[in-house]
């Protein structure tokens, strides 16, 4: 009996969410409405600008010797090197004097990145900022300042600047989509559950089964409803 009841209360849900598909479909809309305004017009966008570099074969000092720098290193070494180089407060300290900036070095390692392009002796320089200008001037500032300091501390000249990073239009965060795609579905589980709480607590009698699980004993007959003029 368990069995029955439970599969009735779910087909009475079912019915109750078919009935009431405009409170579904008003409250999804209106929410996810509201996530695309609030993340439009009270969000702050993060610009983030790449610059791109290339690890080359050049010889250092030892090239008298003829020991290329692929003797002493791999690629992926020489990225390492280079990715510890750019977090060092010698290269962060001429980014902002170069630029008559001042951004704190703790804030300024949060904001960048060096990452590796996959397959190839490529890798990128990048800052975020919500400034996009500010992101631009940075990243191409920083690469300058890798290639410089690894001319000077590590007496190496293999990398160029291959791409300048170029003022970002659109901004990395907050996304616009996702964010209005979550508030949607927000709006959907709300409805849902607005619908389901209704209709559980629902003990109105409808019908007679309805009568039947109230005092547990079969409906023998019913009455019917007559429509007809009152008598004098």
């Amino acid at each position: 009996m368990e069995g029955e009841y439970q599969e009735i209360d779910l087909k009475e849900i079912m019915q109750a969410i078919l009935a009431k598909w405009w409170i579904i479909a008003l409250l999804t809309i209106s929410i996810a409405s509201l996530g695309y305004y609030v993340t439009s017009n009270h969000m702050t966008p993060i610009y983030q600008a790449d610059t791109i570099l290339f690890i080359g074969k050049e010889q250092s000092g030892l090239g008298e010797i003829g020991v290329s720098l692929n003797d002493l290193y791999t690629n992926d070494q020489l990225f390492l090197d280079y990715q510890q180089l750019a977090s060092t407060r010698l290269v962060i300290e001429e980014v902002n004097k170069n630029l008559n900036i001042n951004i704190p070095i703790e804030d300024f390692k949060r904001s960048m990145g060096v990452y590796a392009i996959e397959r190839s002796r490529l890798f990128g320089v990048s800052y975020s900022s919500t400034n996009p200008q500010l992101a631009t001037d940075v990243s191409n500032e920083l690469a300058t300042q890798i290639t410089l300091a690894a001319a000077k501390v590590v007496n190496v000249q293999n990398i160029r600047i291959v791409d300048k990073a170029i003022i970002p239009v659109n901004p990395i965060s907050p996304n616009l989509t996702m964010n209005t795609i979550i508030a949607g579905f927000l709006g959907l589980v709300f409805a849902l559950l607005i619908i389901f709480i209704h209709t559980y607590m629902d003990n109105t009698v409808k019908k007679d089964e309805d009568i039947e699980k109230l005092i547990k004993l079969p409906v023998i007959g019913v009455i019917p409803e007559f429509k007809g003029e009152v008598r004098k």
